[in-house]
C-alpha cells in the first residue's frame, strides 16, 4: 500500500514539474517575441529620424505623410535634443532678404455661441422655484427626466 501511495505522490510531483517547466518554455519564448519586437521598432523609428535628418541636410521638403508621421512622433516624445543643422556646410543665417514679417492667415472671426445644457437650464429653472411639470413642459423633456436631473444633482452636493 505504501508503495502505491508513493508512485502516485511521484507521479503528481513529476507531473507539476512538467507544467512548471512548459511555463518557464512558453515565458522565454513570449520573452523573445517582445524583444524581438521591439528591436524592430526600434529599427523603424531609427530610419524615419535617419531619412528626416538627411531630407533636413538637403533641404528636401518633405512629403506631407512623411511630415505627419514628423509631427505626431515630436507631439508624442517629452525629451528633445537639439541637432545643428547645416546646409552645405555652411551654417544658415537669416539675412534681411529672407526675414519677413509674420502674418497669420486671416478667418471668418465668428463670434461662438454659449449654449446652456439642458440640465443646466433644469437646475436654473429649479432655482427659480418652477415646478417639476413646468420645467419638463418649457424643456420639452419627460417629467421622470427632470427629477432624475434633480436627484443626481442632489446626490452631488
Amino acid at each position: 500500500m505504501l508503495h502505491v501511495i508513493t508512485f502516485i505522490i511521484l507521479k503528481t510531483m513529476n507531473d507539476k514539474l512538467k507544467l512548471l517547466g512548459d511555463m518557464e518554455e512558453k515565458y522565454t519564448e513570449n520573452k523573445k517575441e517582445l524583444e524581438d519586437l521591439l528591436a524592430v521598432y526600434l529599427l523603424e523609428i531609427k530610419d524615419e529620424n535617419d531619412r528626416l535628418v538627411s531630407s533636413l541636410r538637403h533641404n528636401k521638403p518633405l512629403t506631407n505623410s512623411q511630415s505627419e508621421k514628423v509631427e505626431t512622433e515630436a507631439s508624442t516624445k517629452s525629451e528633445r535634443s537639439t541637432i545643428p543643422i547645416a546646409y552645405n556646410n555652411k551654417s544658415v543665417q537669416p539675412s534681411a532678404e529672407n526675414s519677413t514679417t509674420y502674418t497669420p492667415p486671416l478667418s471668418n472671426q465668428e463670434q461662438d455661441t454659449l449654449e446652456q445644457s439642458i440640465s443646466a437650464k433644469v437646475y436654473a429653472l429649479y432655482d427659480q422655484g418652477e415646478t417639476i411639470e413646468s420645467i419638463a413642459r418649457k424643456l420639452d423633456c419627460g417629467k421622470t427626466e427632470v427629477e432624475l436631473m434633480l436627484k443626481f444633482n442632489r446626490k452631488n452636493s
